[in-house]
């Protein structure tokens, strides 16, 4: 016999309250320039594995009038985008066009629109993940706070403009399950109040007789917000990771319903008003064949009371205790690496504030970014860099554009005169910046700034200045971006071939002086 067998003589007196998730998420397979590099996922979606098969199988399950499911959905919603951009059809990365009525491309409109089924269900809750995934860890330890709130708010826009429905704040799944204590802090600052985690996530109370431990503890914050952590159940996730097991999906399904329906057999009828909570986390690679076995038994099995993951902890008793999350040195970005992504996104901040069309432009460049930052690029720096240095090509070749023309040497005929600078070619772009001229052997008469809307090439504009000596005088010419970067910074040299009247009466004056002081010396010579 090799499949668990699970006898229940009669319908169980008290339920174990039970909450299962599973996250839907996929690897960056497309190129900065929207070319497939990832053939593997292509393939994996064509035969109907991965994200499909998962996708399918809660869609089946949702359509069952009778099925007991409530269950959380954890959405990545650059895999969303990956689903977006296969169903519009692609070219892979040796040229190959892909149609959209190809078969791959019909797969993925299928699984969005079997995703959009699944999260107008009352009986399931889905959250969103920040845009790419990153790590928290790896983002907030290198400073990039502010690049993970940009994370979070393109990740529910994301969501929402492909799924039609907004995502619950109120869960989180930590990417990788890597979290930490400020990764808790941030997520309550943002309003989450329910944290899934990994089964050794935090240490758990040993229990009498080694009955399983409880589902969830409470964590503190700084702010003194307690948040509360669901932790699958050691034994039946375990099982979830084992090889050997995994061979015969139908053996894993029934032996993780067994473990269960054996925690279940502990305490079939707790004593006093007890109510005990288990959880499992379905990872997203399981085998494709596990997908419609698992979600069924899980969410019919006559000893387990299906629950929310955020109402779990409200409903065991004993209620969760506190617990303390371990310190343990998290993987991360290189520091040049976070360098780079620090100064790349605010390079793309000031492109943004100059750009007035095309505006969809900065929201593309904007989420190349994001990528650049998504979990899989930790320890394989490279292939993320190639995103940054993607933004980075598009931005430096729109601001070197736009500088002025500052080759010619002006020169004028009197003090003062008129600088025209012939600004560059905004691309196709309407632009908005400022330009300034500093000098220090240069008087600008008025302004030494000027606002100026590029929409064409070779537009002129002037400036009245004073020059305050005769010869060459430089003038630093700066563009500069509505939030206060300098954009560009040139030389241009003026000078003057008019003669200054207060320096020529010096110059007079010290010449009459020089010949008197000479015809002096001359005359005593003669008369000795």
């Amino acid at each position: 016999l090799t499949t668990a067998a699970i006898h229940i003589a009669r319908e169980p007196q008290v339920r174990v309250l039970f909450s299962w998730w599973t996250e839907i998420a996929s690897p960056v397979a497309f190129a900065p320039d929207g070319t497939l590099v990832d053939t593997g996922w292509e393939a994996t979606l064509e035969t109907g594995g991965g994200s499909v098969a998962q996708v399918e199988a809660i869609a089946d399950l949702l359509a069952r009038p009778r099925s007991r499911a409530a269950f959380d959905l954890i959405v990545s919603p650059a895999a969303l985008d990956q689903l977006r951009q296969a169903a519009d059809g692609y070219e892979r990365s040796d040229g190959q066009v892909v149609e959209e009525s190809d078969v791959v491309p019909r797969i993925a409109a299928e699984t969005l629109d079997r995703l959009r089924a699944i999260v107008a269900s009352p009986r399931v809750r889905v959250h969103a993940m920040p845009f790419a995934a990153p790590r928290l860890p790896a983002l907030l330890s290198s400073g990039l706070r502010t690049h993970l709130e940009d994370q979070w708010r393109l990740g529910d826009e994301t969501f929402e403009r492909i799924l039609e429905e907004r995502p619950d704040p109120t869960v989180a799944r930590p990417p990788g399950l890597a979290f930490d204590q400020n990764s808790v802090d941030v997520l309550a600052a943002r309003g989450v109040s329910t944290i899934l985690g990994a089964a050794d996530s935090v240490d758990r109370p040993p229990q009498l007789n080694d009955f399983a431990p409880p589902a969830a503890a409470a964590l503190s914050t700084t702010s003194g917000v307690s948040v509360n952590l669901v932790l699958p159940d050691p034994g039946a996730q375990a099982m979830l990771s084992d090889p050997t097991l995994l061979q015969d999906p139908v053996l894993a399904a029934q032996a993780v319903l067994g473990e269960l329906a054996t925690i279940w057999r502990e305490q079939p009828v707790p004593e006093g008003d007890a109510k005990r909570g288990l959880a499992l986390d379905l990872l997203p690679d399981l085998p494709t064949a596990i997908w419609g076995e698992a979600v069924e038994r899980l969410s019919d099995a006559p000893f387990l009371d299906p629950t929310f993951a955020e109402e779990l902890p409200f409903e065991v008793d004993p209620e969760p205790i506190p617990a303390a999350l371990e310190v343990a040195a998290a993987e991360g970005f290189s520091a040049t690496y976070a360098d780079n992504l620090a100064a790349t996104g605010r390079r793309l901040a000031a492109f943004a504030s100059i750009l007035e069309e095309p505006g969809e432009e900065a929201d593309r460049l904007r989420r190349e970014m994001l990528y650049a930052e998504a979990s899989q690029y930790i320890g394989n720096q490279g292939s993320g860099q190639v995103w940054v240095d993607a933004v980075n090509d598009v931005i430096d070749r729109a601001f070197s554009r736009l500088a002025p023309d500052t080759s010619r040497v002006l020169t004028f005929t009197s003090r003062s005169g008129t600088i025209p600078l012939r600004m560059g070619d905004p691309g196709g772009r309407v632009l908005n910046v400022t330009v300034e001229l500093v000098s220090g052997r240069v008087e600008f008469l008025g302004d030494n700034e000027r606002s100026v809307r590029l929409d064409q090439a070779n537009q002129v504009i002037t400036f009245r200045a004073e020059v305050k000596a005769s010869g060459p005088s430089q003038i630093e010419v700066r563009v500069i971006a509505p939030n206060g970067m300098i954009l560009t910074r040139r030389e241009l040299l003026v000078s003057s071939t008019a003669v200054n009247p207060i320096a020529l009466i010096i110059t007079i004056g010290a010449g009459t002086v020089l010949v008197g002081l000479w015809s002096r010396r001359l005359f005593r010579r003669r008369n000795p």
